[in-house]
């Protein structure tokens, strides 16, 4: 493999970034935890001698600071990055972790950001004001078919609590349908389209619990997430995280589901 496609000095870069964002907010890094562990990979690897195994720490480490260099401009808060420190965020490993929860919310609020969308973290999780309406956000990381309807149940209540305009649970399905290995494709655009694939199959086989709470009006929109490592044989760099929501949404609030499409949709 060529490590050089993972832009070695750039990925160090963010390592730094990470490192110096927890201390500028007083908090200490456990060198022994695995975000630690992460970190210590990225600054010690050299070109040339990358192993295989550090690949996967390497692009761990450009996806945390991915979700967090979007709120550089705003400022985060401190609870966010007290629950990543406390977290495992080892996601080779499919068990809850507040940890992956939170930057996965991070994940999703950043699509918003980049928008120019002020962004709450409040419950349900996130709350947004789009086009005159209280838009809500339950980011739900999933690893089973039972959590699937327990993620659908909880979201949908979680929005009616707060009272929203438009109800949206977002899935993530890493650790559902764990690739386990780079994702090889000869182009982005396959790679793209096998992980769009495997989101729209999630949906067809849970088809009836999806629309349970579609059809009744308890949800207007659900995302099936996927962050995958991905190995692109013709372009530089090679070695990416390659994300891609897939939207199922109500017929209603048709403005609205466009919008939402074009922030979240892939």
């Amino acid at each position: 493999m060529d490590f050089e496609s993972i832009k070695l000095e750039e990925s160090k870069k963010r390592a730094n970034y990470i490192k110096e964002l927890f201390a500028q907010n007083k908090f200490k890094l456990n060198e022994s935890s695995h975000l630690g562990k992460l970190l210590k990979t990225v600054e010690n690897s050299e070109l040339g001698k990358v192993k295989s195994l550090e690949l996967f720490d390497i692009l761990d480490i450009n996806r945390v600071y991915e979700a967090l260099v979007v709120f550089e401009t705003i400022g985060i808060e401190k609870t966010i990055l007290s629950r990543i420190r406390k977290g495992k965020l080892d996601f080779n490993d499919s068990s809850d972790d507040d940890g992956k929860n939170i930057l996965f919310e991070l994940e999703i609020a950043a699509s918003f950001l980049k928008k120019g969308i002020l962004v709450k973290f409040e419950e349900p999780d996130l709350i947004v004001e789009l086009l005159g309406k209280k838009i809500g956000i339950a980011c739900k990381k999933i690893n089973s078919i039972k959590r699937i309807q327990q993620a659908l149940s909880k979201g949908a209540k979680q929005n009616k609590e707060q009272n929203v305009d438009y109800a949206i649970v977002a899935l993530n399905i890493d650790n559902y349908h764990p690739i386990g290995h780079l994702l090889e494709k000869k182009t982005r655009n396959e790679a793209l389209d096998f992980i769009h694939e495997r989101n729209k199959n999630l949906y067809f086989e849970q088809k009836k619990e999806f629309d349970k709470y579609l059809n009744n009006g308890r949800l207007q929109s659900v995302f099936i997430d996927s962050r995958i490592k991905t190995d692109i044989l013709n372009e530089v760099p090679r070695f990416n995280n390659l994300t891609m929501t897939t939207g199922i949404q109500t017929e209603e609030n048709r403005l609205i589901n466009e919008k939402i499409k074009e922030i979240l949709g892939n």
